[in-house]
């Protein structure tokens, strides 16, 4: 899975590399560029949330962004909406393995995040 970083913000994926017309933006001459090219979630993930690294995001933003994409039916992002019908409960990513669910939710700071992505992480790579 390629990678990019919009020019405008946000990373997005590829299947395939793109080339440098695909990144180019006419309207006002900047491009995205390519983060790099990962097999699994983990490496993506130390690469986007390393904080000495060209390019920080939160893990929230990195699993929220990316997580259906690598974990496919082991995860499912609930908005507001979905978790009570109101917009004052906050949104929840709910990550399944085996028979555990870890519920991460989006009012959590970095580290419980960052956390409870590993402890999945482990339990992830213990069956793939």
């Amino acid at each position: 899975m390629y990678l990019y970083e919009g020019h405008m913000g946000g990373i997005y994926p590829s299947e395939t590399e793109l080339n440098s017309e695909c990144l180019y933006c006419e309207q006002c001459g900047d491009s995205d560029w390519l983060i790099g090219n990962f097999n699994n979630f983990s490496d993506a993930y130390n690469c986007l949330v390393d904080d000495d690294g060209p390019h920080r995001y939160t893990p929230w933003y990195v699993l929220q962004e990316l997580g259906e994409i690598f974990f496919k039916g082991n995860y499912k992002f609930l908005d507001r909406f979905e978790i009570s019908g109101c917009y004052s409960t906050p949104d929840k990513i709910i990550l399944t393995v085996k028979d555990k669910e870890i519920v991460i939710d989006s009012n959590m700071n970095d580290e419980e995040v960052d956390n409870l992505i590993k402890k999945f992480l482990s339990l992830y790579d213990t069956i793939s």
